[in-house]
């Protein structure tokens, strides 16, 4: 619990730089909506993922967004026995981003929601039968993100290096430091 006043302070500069910068003109033209296509490695889909991000507002590279992806997670392969369980796990992270800055480089914070989807095959490993099989769709759990990120006026390299904490229905709790890279684009 001693990470939120820290969390609690980045959010409110992150917002009093949005509001700064909300009294100046955007950066390119004011008919387009700045967005992001990148690989995401670590972070909100807890390994690895592509992603997709949009500014609301028109013509300008901060200010409230959103972000939308499909990631997934390294599972080890459990032996028990002759038998063995082979787990996956695809993560579907959505949420609402405030990016806030005074040029491409910025500060970022982000909330959402963790849906996945989960699936299991029991195996025996001596025979190669299939013993059984699980999967299901559900709600993993919640996450926020603070981060800084880079990205290009018009087109180029978007950089976004971030710590995401992610709080699972099970009462479990992980935070991840991740690397974000990709293309901005108008």
């Amino acid at each position: 619990m001693k990470a939120w006043p820290i969390l609690l302070f980045l959010l409110l500069a992150t917002l009093v730089a949005t509001t700064a910068n909300a009294q100046r003109d955007g950066y390119f033209d004011r008919g387009t909506r700045h967005k992001n296509i990148y690989i995401q490695l670590r972070g909100d889909n807890q390994y690895r993922g592509i992603h997709y991000d949009q500014r609301f507002k028109r013509g300008q590279l901060h200010g409230l967004g959103f972000r939308a992806g499909i990631g997934s997670t390294g599972l080890p392969t459990l032996f028990r026995n002759r038998n063995t369980v082979l787990p996956g796990l695809t993560t579907f992270p959505v949420g609402l981003n405030l990016v806030g800055g005074p040029g491409p480089g910025s500060f970022v914070a982000e909330g959402g929601l963790l849906p996945g989807f989960a699936t299991s095959r029991f195996v025996d490993s001596e025979n190669n039968i299939q013993l059984g099989a699980a999967e299901g769709f559900n709600l993993l759990g919640t996450y926020g993100k603070l981060g800084y990120r880079y990205q290009p006026v018009k087109t180029g390299v978007f950089v976004e290096i971030h710590y995401t904490h992610t709080y699972f229905q099970t009462q479990q709790s992980y935070g991840f430091i991740g690397i974000s890279l990709g293309v901005g684009f108008k």
